[in-house]
């Protein structure tokens, strides 16, 4: 056949296959669609939906708006805000939803990588409703995906800045971030905030190479006549990395929520400008404030009432403790001192305690903490360290003091740990050991004579016996919760019990004195499990006399002698303690490393010691301490109930996971289950 005979027959061919393409696509898409609306996703409610989307979306606002300054720029920060749209191509219900939810499109992103388009597209479908702007006055060499031409950023920016004066009277939530020098265009948008009706809460930080500490003098600084006339309604000022002046328009009357976070408050303020300011802004209910002026040299200034706040968050230093012991809160208001060190170093300086603090410091520490408890009563304490062995400046600490009116009817009765803390603190102190010099020296000043309960997680053992003596005040505590591997050494502690020298009489005359070292010899608390009942043991005497006289024992925090740590202790509870496990064994639930962890304590097997804590109630009550009634154990782990049976005997009460312990025929411990622990 000829070409010209053959060309028709193929082109009616490809048609034909071309028709039924066309047709299986279309039945394939006509099957889907069958498909999903009988799925039990298509199906889900409408309102339903709607309330899922606008979760989503909130939490995708939040999460980028509290990392924006570590986003940078190699996707654009706003992204994802709006990945909340992708459910709106699952399928056509959920678009539907999507587009009739005004609630999902009451974000708006004021960006130069932004079209206007875009932004003019999610103000109206929001249909009115109070909008949360987000401005971001990014680096001006940014443009639209990395590739288009200068003049688009340039021209998306000035339409943003005139979206933003169209939509203050519409705005309930603005967020400004500031990474450019010239932001002059932003303070002239916002010169008009009086016009926000409806505008609640404002937060401005400085991002990049702006922020005020990098850039001092030429960062960003808070226009005085910034807004030109007061906001009527404006309920949370939150600023970062800026400069703002005490008599600044912003901090209105009407505040209810002050966050000021590494700001600069001019060169020549002093506390009386703070205390002025503040006195305009009696309704406050929280303050979180880093960075706190001096008050000038023999200035008095009045106390300041404020009657509403709940919360007041300063720096644990001279000038956070002046400036609280110039106000006026209700008993109720919680007030936390902070360690304010990034880096986490000096948090770990302040552990030590031949660390000299200044006389300065304690002073006006102790006259702060005695001002707020003025007229109370402590009768609580928590103390809780999370160690990262990774990362030390991951590491956090949080000693919080719970305190009443020394006049309420029912203080003096015990209250379980669960009721204490679901309560507000009256002192908390963040970033700052029990066993550091600050704590010590402030607790032990303070009357602890009504403590009856006391919270107690550390992963530190070695610090264990100097946060338990800084305590040694609260001689009328009953109730003892502990968890932590400092868990471990509270059998010694709580015994009052040292390791004696002559326990490693074999390691010391083999220890030079070139080459002794405290890390030489096991820990303080390590070995009353092994304690032989022998006079020259207990009295620690060595017979030896090759030992190298160099002095290698650890020194211990001595306040009161040997009389025992909370004499009339009744109730002593474990959370997420492990107990010893045969040498070998594995099964450890609450340490990732057990090797690592005690790599430093000899033969001494990782886990709560039985033996040793036995012996540590034996030895309490030769000293004079009242008999432990109950024992309590809640998501511990002990894999050998035998383990068990000296407790049992030596304590009235013994409650595993709230299931009270018994002894069957003497040997096995019966619970009404079959397996201890979990």
């Amino acid at each position: 056949m000829s070409r010209e005979m053959i060309r028709p027959v193929l082109e009616l061919e490809g048609q034909h296959v071309h028709q039924q393409i066309t047709f299986h696509a279309a039945e394939v898409e006509r099957l889907k669609q069958l498909y999903n609306a009988h799925s039990a996703v298509a199906r889900l409610p409408s309102d339903l939906l709607s309330v899922i989307f606008t979760m989503q979306a909130t939490t995708f606002y939040n999460t980028v708006v509290a990392q924006w300054d570590k986003s940078g720029y190699d996707e654009p920060s706003h992204r994802p805000i709006y990945l909340w749209i992708a459910v709106s191509q699952v399928c056509r219900h959920w678009r539907k939803v999507a587009l009739d939810c005004p609630e999902l499109w009451t974000t708006v992103v004021l960006d130069e990588r932004v079209a206007p388009e875009l932004v003019r597209t999610v103000i109206t479908r929001s249909c009115g409703l109070p909008l949360n702007v987000v401005v971001n006055a990014s680096e001006e060499h940014h443009c639209v995906g990395g590739c288009a031409f200068k003049k688009v950023p340039e021209e998306c920016y000035s339409a943003a800045i005139s979206i933003l004066k169209e939509i203050l009277p519409r705005t309930a939530t603005i967020v400004v971030f500031i990474a450019m020098p010239n932001h002059n265009d932003v303070w002239e948008a916002l010169t008009c905030l009086h016009g926000a009706a409806k505008l609640e809460d404002l937060y401005i930080e400085a991002v990049g190479w702006q922020p005020y500490s990098l850039r001092r003098g030429t960062g960003v600084i808070v226009p005085m006549e910034l807004p030109s006339q007061p906001l009527p309604v404006l309920r949370r000022l939150r600023l970062r990395e800026v400069r703002l002046e005490w008599s600044s328009r912003l901090l209105a009357s009407s505040l209810r929520h002050l966050d000021l976070a590494k700001c600069e408050t001019g060169y020549e303020s002093h506390l009386g400008d703070m205390l002025t300011a503040l006195r305009c802004m009696t309704g406050l209910e929280s303050i979180s404030i880093d960075a706190v002026p001096y008050p000038l040299a023999d200035a008095e200034y009045e106390l300041v009432p404020m009657p509403h706040l709940q919360q007041l968050r300063v720096p644990a230093d001279e000038a956070g403790a002046q400036f609280v012991s110039h106000l006026l809160p209700p008993s109720t208001t919680c007030i936390i001192f902070f360690d304010d060190d990034d880096d986490g170093s000096d948090r770990y300086y302040k552990t030590d305690p031949e660390i000299h603090i200044s006389d300065d410091v304690l002073l006006c520490m102790r006259a702060a903490v005695d001002h707020l408890l003025k007229g109370m009563v402590v009768y609580a304490i928590s103390y809780e360290f999370y160690e990262d062995m990774e990362r030390r400046c991951n590491s956090s600490s949080s000693c919080r003091i719970w305190a009443a009116d020394e006049h309420r009817d029912n203080l003096h009765l015990p209250r379980p740990w669960a009721s204490v803390k679901t309560g507000p603190c009256r002192l908390q102190f963040d970033n700052t050991t029990l066993h550091g010099p600050l704590l010590t020296r402030i607790i032990s000043a303070t009357d602890l004579r009504h403590v009856h309960t006391i919270n107690y997680l550390d992963a530190d053992c070695d610090g264990a016996r100097v946060s338990m003596e800084t305590l040694r005040g609260a001689k009328n505590v009953l109730t003892l919760r502990m968890s932590g591997d400092a868990t471990f050494a509270m059998s010694a502690v709580l015994a009052g019990w040292t390791r004696p020298a002559c326990m490693d009489g074999e390691t010391r005359k083999q220890t030079t004195r070139n080459t002794a070292h405290k890390r030489a010899f096991p820990p303080d608390w390590i070995g009353l499990s092994d304690v032989v009942e022998d006079d020259k043991l207990a009295s620690g005497i060595v017979e030896d006399s090759d030992a190298p006289p160099v002095d290698t024992e650890p020194k211990v925090h001595d306040m009161a002698g040997s009389q025992p740590l909370f004499p009339h202790l009744r109730t002593l509870s474990f959370f997420q303690v492990d107990f010893k496990l045969r040498e070998g064994e594995k099964g450890y639930m609450f340490d990732r490393d057990v090797s690592t962890v005690f790599r430093w304590c000899y033969s001494s097997l990782y886990g709560l010691d039985v033996k040793g804590f036995v012996e540590c109630l034996r030895r309490r009550a030769t000293q004079g301490a009242s008999p432990i009634e109950c024992l309590e154990f809640d998501a511990c782990q002990c894999r050998e109930r035998e383990e068990l049976i000296p407790l049992v005997r030596a304590v009235d009460e013994v409650r595993w996971d709230g299931r009270r312990l018994r002894l069957d025929d003497g040997n096995t411990v019966v619970t009404g289950r079959s397996v201890i622990g979990p």
